[in-house]
């Protein structure tokens, strides 16, 4: 590797860096090229080489940073299938509750679910995190419906009415409307998967 594309990565990186540091504390709005060149120490037209505007470079720093946390949460459930369903769906849940989480994967995950929604419009952001949760979710549901079929006769419409729940907790919980608890979230799934006990 030459100097020349050595040198070329460590500004982007610091670039990016610099750039997650001041989104995560002011928010996208309150952000401004000049503040990342400046803190990266880098004139403004530097920033332009590697990205066309503060969306793309929010675009791309955010959704590396989802992909990878994503990720990390889904090593840290345990998703054996041989489990009973009921405590996979749990324990897919926990691993997103917020005490289980870093202070950084909360603000990142509550940012992502902001930018999912749409709420600063319809952005490239918001439309690459649609797909990727979509992406996730038939890939993970297609996973489930094959482990379904193995314990119960349960459709793919009703493992993705578990996800669709899961989906909503995780929601309710990332933004303090309702905590995690694993007894409830249990008999939730058990009620949606197999019908009144």
């Amino acid at each position: 590797m030459n100097k020349t594309v050595k040198k070329s990565e460590i500004t982007k990186e610091r670039i990016d860096k610099v750039a997650r540091n001041l989104f995560r504390k002011r928010g996208f709005r309150l952000v401004t090229m000049r503040d990342i060149a400046t803190g990266a120490g880098v004139p403004v037209s530097v920033l332009y080489y590697y990205y066309r505007s503060k969306d793309d470079l929010y675009t791309e720093i955010t959704y590396q940073e989802v992909l990878q946390m994503f990720q990390r949460l889904r090593q840290r459930a345990d998703l054996s299938l041989e489990r009973p369903l009921e405590d996979v769906f749990t324990d897919l849940l926990a691993v997103r509750a917020p005490q289980n989480l870093t202070p950084d994967e909360l603000a990142l995950y509550r940012t992502s679910i902001l930018e999912w929604l749409g709420t600063r419009g319809d952005t490239q952001l918001t439309r690459r995190l649609r797909a990727l949760i979509e992406a996730g979710k038939q890939a993970w549901i297609s996973e489930l419906e094959k482990h379904a079929g193995s314990q119960v006769p349960v459709q793919g419409c009703v493992v993705s009415l578990v996800y669709e729940y899961l989906e909503h907790e995780t929601i309710n919980m990332l933004f303090g409307i309702r905590t995690f608890d694993a007894w409830r979230v249990r008999q939730e799934v058990r009620h949606i998967l197999y019908g009144p006990v």
